[in-house]
């Protein structure tokens, strides 16, 4: 159930037992109309006090656990970034094997060994730069995997 049914649900089923409890007592507590008017005052004041405490507990509960729900999302997704960061510097490690070996095979076109090196520079210094990101936002990401 979405936070907000939650909430208006609680404060729905508060505020009718508020009345009918708080009405019957008054009613059974003074027989004079005269006190019954000043008693409803006061009983509507103490509703509405006691009502800001109860939403205020219900969204404040409703926010840790969101706010929880959320951190637990970043941390996957650092976990993933991780992971990532890791798969593609083992490739990388692994691509600078087969470059070496295509370095030391005088078939192999030179130009295309330059070119190897290059992109797995390039590709190492945009792994450190997503690496050193501290605060996650898609600019700061955008950022670091420009070649620029």
């Amino acid at each position: 159930m979405k936070p907000y049914w939650k909430i208006t649900l609680w404060y729905l089923l508060f505020g009718v037992l508020w009345i009918l409890i708080t009405d019957t007592s008054l009613f059974a507590l003074s027989p004079d109309s005269a006190y019954l008017t000043v008693f409803q005052s006061i009983k509507g004041c103490l509703y509405v006090l006691v009502s800001a405490l109860f939403i205020k507990q219900i969204t404040k509960s409703a926010f840790q656990k969101q706010e929880a729900q959320e951190k637990e999302r970043h941390r996957v997704f650092m976990e993933t970034v991780k992971a990532s960061n890791h798969i593609l510097r083992n490739y990388l490690n692994q691509m600078q094997l087969v470059t070496e070996e295509a370095e030391n095979c005088h078939a192999f076109d030179k130009a295309t060994v330059k070119l190897a090196h290059a992109i797995s520079k390039d590709a190492e210094t945009q792994l450190v730069k997503l690496s050193k990101i501290s605060e996650i936002s898609s600019e700061e990401i955008r950022l670091a995997a420009s070649t620029r």
